[in-house]
């Protein structure tokens, strides 16, 4: 899934954590799209706003990937389930690079 906010395509992401985002990050326009690879789903939905030549349901003749659905945060998860059955929200965890005495501080 990709969202799509104020011109600005953000990066892929699986359908548990999409859905496990708060009110404030499920704002704009959400893609589903089925891809082999994150890179394509990326390029698919940034090639819709170039013009017709991506398809925006089925499978798109000029990239690798498949568009499940768009719209509303809730309709794009709904679209995932559809494909891939439940799906069940997540938050990963905070990631934090632990202070080392090797590393040299910079700022």
């Amino acid at each position: 899934m990709l969202r799509e906010h104020d011109g600005q395509v953000y990066a892929p992401m699986h359908p548990e954590v999409a859905a496990g985002l708060t009110a404030e990050e499920q704002r704009g326009t959400w893609h589903t799209v089925r891809a082999d690879f994150p890179e394509h789903a990326f390029a698919h939905v940034r090639g819709l706003s170039d013009g017709p030549g991506h398809a925006r349901t089925g499978d798109c003749r000029n990239c690798a990937a498949h568009h499940l659905g768009s719209g509303s945060h809730e309709q794009a998860v709904r679209a995932a389930e559809d494909a891939i059955g439940v799906v069940t929200p997540r938050r990963p965890p905070a990631v934090r690079i632990p202070d080392s005495f090797f590393w040299p501080h910079r700022f």
